[in-house]
């Protein structure tokens, strides 16, 4: 019985060590993600790839140039650090709890997953690159629900709703020059636009 309490006593210690080493490493992480967090939301002097160009129609009938840059989207798969990037991701939402700044790391998500399926498809692994598309939608739409859901911050809300309308017209465009690219399945890219040409829509109707 006394070998069997020494045994259960060590195996404790054993345990609450382990547990306090995890606790650490977690503490560290946590800690290193709140202090990028500003860095990402904010981040203007990063890398960029080519950006999307494209011309819009004002009211008075004139034709506008417009560009549009995209970040450096970084690691991508099959890169076995990748995983640890989306855990990342996934904490910093969870830890961001006010709505326009939420929705601002959303639209900067969409920007990076759209700037990775750009490289995708460029790098002729089209399927894989039709993904990050529909993912970078996705992020946008959801940035645009959460820009509008912080009280008494109007103003703010229509500034981020216009940066994020403008991403969603880009997107179109980038979208658009995908038509013809070697082995794309046309029916995937058919639903992605009309994704997008949705979102873009149903914008334009808030306003």
């Amino acid at each position: 019985m006394k070998g069997k309490g020494w045994i259960a006593q060590g195996g404790s210690r054993w345990l609450l060590i382990l547990l306090a080493v995890i606790l650490g490493f977690w503490i560290l992480f946590v800690s290193m993600v709140k202090a990028s967090c500003p860095v990402l939301a904010n981040e203007d002097g990063a890398l960029s790839l080519e950006p999307i160009k494209y011309q819009i129609l004002g009211d008075d009938g004139t034709l506008t140039d417009q560009v549009y840059k995209l970040p450096y989207p970084g690691i991508l798969p099959p890169h076995p650090l990748y995983m640890f990037k989306r855990v990342r991701d996934w904490m910093w939402l969870g830890m961001t709890k006010n709505h326009h700044k939420k929705a601002r790391l959303l639209h900067r998500f969409a920007d990076r997953e759209m700037g990775a399926a750009v490289l995708l498809i460029g790098d002729d692994r089209p399927k894989k690159g039709l993904e990050f598309a529909q993912e970078a939608i996705g992020r946008l739409e959801e940035a645009y629900e959460e820009a509008g859901k912080e009280k008494d911050a109007f103003a703010e809300a229509r500034q981020i709703r216009v940066q994020i309308r403008e991403a969603g017209i880009a997107y179109e465009y980038g979208i658009w020059e995908w038509e013809n690219v070697f082995e794309l399945d046309e029916g995937k890219w058919d639903i992605i636009l009309q994704r997008i040409q949705d979102f873009n829509l149903q914008d334009e109707k808030d306003e």
